[in-house]
């Protein structure tokens, strides 16, 4: 039996039909068609990086507290993509990294999986306890922030942590049985940890910013710039621009009165879910401006000169949870240029926020507006996960079209 043309479709076509599908999952399915049409939509990501990044968010039709919790994936079309059905994280359904297309959450016993929900079937990581019983006070928010490294296999794979209430270091590699803490390293509360240019930096809130070396065992690390002491800023991100630039961003928040009568409902909605008595605040954290900062490495890659800025010199920036992303907006009609888009980091982790994580906006950095850009449904905002941005990778798939 002939195959058939579809499966010799031409490059050039290929990238044609790819230009009209603007939205991710629409990608995804386009490779998972055949070897060779996943070849095609590697090649096309790689040139062209045309599909945005998605919202994780609940599904509008999920009740508070489902049988058989779903999520969907809010596309900037404002569809919502049923595709991700695998289980709600733990604790608080809170989801503690998106990276690559991974997401990572935090189990009852400390240990921790990573799922890849894009390749046909549901890829998972199982890594071992990160922290123990004297970090358990929060134990669904004692691992920070994690990433993976972008070219990461359920085989092969690097991945970093900020963990703990001291927001210290971490890393595992494929084959390890246990984590390896990054000893004698300063103690400054790290924000952000990033891959950028096949190595990996931290930064702590207080502009003290290292380069891990964990290929080594035990790993190792080196101050590229020391903190500063009249930094403050509630949250630190790093961003690797669509031109490959480095770009540190300082997130600042305000304290907001909250409306008695939502207060009061929202702590009479936890006791009738049959939850425990959290406390509210009367006040709760909102964003109220980013500060943007473009970094100048020398050869050695240690920090020479930090620029402030109100560019992104035409690029969309995404924050929050998830591995920073940047794209170039002027290739996407949706975005907008010199924005960043960021979800909230729920700056406090012993009480329930009355209106739930439902700090997603956009900041405009030149002239320092803002807006939302989803709203948290009122039934979800206890019990739901909190929206994280995700974005598939080819990489991995690699080997596994090989088998």
């Amino acid at each position: 039996m002939s195959s058939s043309p579809w499966s010799d479709l031409p490059v050039d076509i290929g990238h044609l039909i790819l230009d009209r599908l603007t939205e991710v999952v629409e990608h995804v399915r386009f490779g998972a068609t055949c070897n060779h049409w996943y070849v095609i939509s590697k090649q096309y990501q790689h040139r062209q990086r045309r599909a945005l990044p998605m919202l994780l968010v609940p599904s509008p039709e999920a009740p508070a507290k489902p049988d058989l919790p779903k999520l969907c994936a809010l596309s900037w079309l404002g569809k919502y993509h049923q595709n991700f059905n695998h289980p709600l994280p733990f604790t608080r359904f809170r989801y503690c990294g998106s990276s690559n297309g991974w997401l990572a959450t935090q189990n009852e016993d400390f240990t921790l999986t990573l799922l890849y929900p894009f390749a046909g079937q549901l890829l998972t990581i199982h890594l071992p306890v990160l922290g123990g019983p004297w970090l358990a006070r929060k134990h669904d928010f004692l691992t920070k922030k994690l990433i993976v490294s972008p070219t990461s296999t359920p085989d092969n794979f690097t991945v970093v942590a900020i963990y703990g209430d001291a927001r210290k270091l971490a890393t595992i590699k494929s084959g390890e049985m246990s984590w390896f803490r990054f000893k004698k390293i300063p103690d400054i509360f790290y924000s952000d940890i990033m891959f950028y240019e096949n190595k990996i930096y931290a930064v702590g809130q207080n502009f003290q910013m290292v380069r891990l070396i964990v290929h080594l065992r035990p790993p190792r690390f080196k101050i590229i710039h020391p903190g500063v002491e009249s930094v403050k800023s509630n949250k630190t991100f790093f961003v690797e621009s669509s031109s490959s630039e480095l770009f540190l961003l300082q997130k600042h928040l305000r304290f907001l009165p909250v409306n008695q009568d939502i207060r009061e409902q929202a702590m009479n909605q936890g006791h009738r879910d049959g939850e425990e008595e959290d406390y509210i605040y009367a006040r709760r954290w909102t964003a109220k401006e980013f500060c943007v900062y473009k970094l100048k490495l020398d050869n050695t890659g240690a920090v020479v000169e930090i620029i402030e800025t109100k560019s992104l010199n035409g690029d969309a920036f995404f924050v929050g949870d998830n591995e920073s992303m940047s794209f170039s907006a002027t290739c996407f009609p949706e975005c907008k240029t010199n924005y960043i888009y960021f979800t909230d980091n729920y700056i406090y982790d012993d009480y329930i926020e009355p209106f739930g994580r439902e700090d997603v906006m956009c900041y405009n950095v030149e002239d320092g507006s803002m807006k939302s850009i989803y709203s948290v449904i009122p039934r979800h905002r206890r019990n739901m996960s909190q929206p994280i941005w995700i974005m598939p990778q080819y990489y991995h798939q690699d080997k596994l079209n090989e088998n």
